[in-house]
């Protein structure tokens, strides 16, 4: 009688795993902070 192979585990995610790239985040929502803060400070 042939016998199945057992499911493979699932992996939990490893610390080093994917990250957010929080300088890039950091960069982006300062330049959207400061984009908004120029347009809608002059139409006061």
């Amino acid at each position: 009688m042939p016998t199945t192979d057992p499911a493979s585990p699932v992996r939990p995610l490893s610390v080093g795993g994917p990250r957010l790239p929080l300088p890039a985040l950091l960069a982006l929502s300062t330049a959207v902070f400061l984009t908004c803060l120029t347009e809608v400070l002059p139409a006061g």
